[in-house]
């Protein structure tokens, strides 16, 4: 761990001990300005760090014995959508449509100031692929978690569970599996879901992201 980590670390542990609003939390510290960037739930905790960052600064740093916070800078956080699907879906528009709906829907809910980030499973075709496109088009950012279909098996595969073939390859068939949970416990605040047929990556993702308390929005094709 270098000192830089050490330094986050314990000024997130103060932050939490010292400010103790869930709505507010750390995430990044840049140690050559000093700035710590802090992401606020709503509008109103935005503007209450606003006028409180620099006493919160002030306490940070008797506590650490140093002058490492020279700013706190808030930030709206950030609206996670995920997205899964099918891919052979093949319904360019109807995605499109479903996308800025739901784009247009969060803003309305939350506000139009927070940031919006597209997660998905960069897949080469299908939903994933015109998801990617999707945000590239409209300037939003996205979060890209392809499936390691080329690696090894994970600890918890069963010694008889049979591997995919294709082309002329062996793929463990938990991969797709592995990365939609590690999708969910990133954490969402909806999931969009384009399932064509029956198609059980998408449905795997619908049922995990359930169990997890996230909202679903479904689209069939």
């Amino acid at each position: 761990m270098t000192d830089t980590d050490s330094i986050v670390q314990q000024i997130a542990t103060i932050w939490r001990e010292t400010y103790q609003q869930g709505q507010v939390i750390p995430v990044a510290f840049d140690s050559e300005r000093g700035r710590l960037v802090v992401e606020c739930a709503d509008r109103p905790y935005l503007v209450q760090t606003r006028l409180i960052g620099g006493s919160l600064a002030k306490k940070i740093n008797a506590t650490l014995g140093a002058d490492i916070i020279r700013s706190v800078t808030p930030l709206l956080r950030e609206i996670r959508i995920l997205v899964t699907g099918s891919r052979s879906w093949e319904d360019v528009q109807a995605l499109d449509d479903a996308l800025r709906d739901t784009w247009h829907d969060v803003t309305q809910v939350f506000s139009p100031e927070h940031r919006v980030v597209i997660v998905h499973g960069d897949c080469y075709k299908g939903a994933d692929f015109f998801a990617r496109h999707w945000a590239v088009a409209n300037g939003i950012r996205q979060e890209k978690y392809p499936a390691d279909w080329t690696g090894p098996c994970a600890p918890e595969c069963p010694d008889d569970h049979r591997p995919i073939r294709a082309n002329g390859q062996s793929y463990c068939p938990t991969a797709g599996p592995r990365r939609n949970e590690a999708m969910v416990q990133l954490g969402a605040d909806l999931l969009v879901a384009f399932q064509r047929g029956n198609s059980s990556g998408t449905a795997d993702c619908i049922r995990r992201a359930t169990a997890a308390g996230i909202p679903v929005r479904r689209f069939t094709a």
